[in-house]
């Protein structure tokens, strides 16, 4: 009966949702949400008619205020405020059967309150659907029977399941004609098996959906952790093993290597400014040179040249230099030895001679 049932929702759901050109439902939880708001507005209509959702609701409510602060506060808004009494003209003008200020503000609210999630679905102005009814009779069924299903199935989370979900089990469950008469079975077992403590075990399966074959696996992983279990509270050596305090000196190394990793930059850093100025202090002239170019804006020595008459200045303030194959020609000289190590990254455009 369920399977049979649903191509008529589906029908019904469908010319809702083309009548009023909102999000299709999901689930059975939204489409009882989305025909709670077919009525709500439906509602609106029948003691408004269409013409309040062409309305600015929101600037209506706001004008419209005073009516839910009592008769006092209402009344003082009727005689000082001037937009209070155009928005009262318009809403008593469009409702079909008089009603007091009170009413009216808690049914533009509620107005305001259904555009908002109308637009949250569709961009189309809310409108009454006349198919809802069918809709309702038709999903109210197929909610009893999956009712009936959860029950025989022991599945409760059933309800909750997307409408593609349910479509695919109930498939399964109309071409299957062995496995439902299986289920009763099946649920004993579980009991059993629930009774012996190891229901945690089941949890696992269906939490992991794990293939039959697998089953026995798992139910032997439960006993060997037990009989670990047990031998850690034998063993005081086990017993007094704690992994997230080992992983926290583990962290703890790790970080200590990082810092020391960024100390020996520092060491570096330090080592080579000492060397710089030694340098500087044995080679003033150089140090000179390199000041007085350093200071220029133009005209600066070409760096063959300034490398050349300050070669122990220049490597002292910058150590490592990189430069392509071909242009190393151009800063060196050939007759004299600048740097400790040199590497070569794509030799092969060296030409051989």
């Amino acid at each position: 009966m369920l399977y049979e049932g649903w191509p008529a929702l589906q029908t019904s759901l469908g010319a809702v949702i083309t009548a009023s050109s909102l999000r299709e439902p999901e689930t059975i939880d939204s489409a009882e949400t989305l025909l709670v708001l077919l009525d709500a507005v439906a509602t609106t209509v029948s003691a408004y008619g269409d013409e309040i959702f062409a309305q600015d609701l929101a600037a209506l409510l706001a004008a419209f205020m005073p009516a839910s602060r009592g008769w006092f506060g209402a009344t003082w808004a009727l005689c000082t405020n001037a937009d209070y009494r155009a928005a009262r003209r318009t809403l008593r003008m469009l409702r079909h059967k008089p009603a007091s200020d009170a009413h009216i503000y808690a049914e533009v609210l509620a107005a305001v309150d259904q555009v908002q999630r109308w637009h949250e679905q569709s961009g189309a102005q809310p409108n009454v659907v006349p198919v809802v009814d069918t809709a309702r009779t038709d999903l109210a069924a197929f909610r009893s029977d999956l009712t009936e299903l959860t029950a025989l199935l022991d599945q409760p989370h059933l309800l909750q399941q997307s409408f593609a979900d349910l479509v695919q089990l109930l498939e399964t469950l109309a071409v299957d004609s062995s496995t439902p008469f299986r289920i009763p079975r099946l649920l004993e077992i579980e009991r059993h098996i629930d009774e012996l403590h190891a229901g945690m075990i089941i949890a696992e399966i269906r939490k992991t959906q794990a293939q039959p074959q697998h089953w026995p696996l798992l139910f032997e992983h439960a006993w060997l952790a037990s009989c670990l279990d047990a031998a850690r509270a034998e063993e005081p050596t086990l017993a007094g093993f704690h992994g997230r305090t080992h992983e926290g000196f583990i962290s703890e190394f790790c970080d200590f290597d990082r810092q020391r990793l960024s100390l020996a930059a520092t060491r570096v850093r330090r080592t080579q400014a000492e060397q710089v100025i030694a340098t500087m202090n044995a080679f003033p002239e150089q140090a000179a040179l390199v000041r007085r170019e350093a200071e220029k804006k133009s005209r600066h020595l070409p760096l063959r040249r300034l490398l050349a008459q300050a070669p122990d200045v220049l490597t002292s303030l910058r150590p490592c230099w990189m430069a392509s194959p071909l242009s190393v020609s151009q800063l060196l000289d050939a007759g004299q030895r600048y740097f400790d190590v040199v590497i070569f990254d794509e030799a092969s455009q060296v030409p051989p001679e």
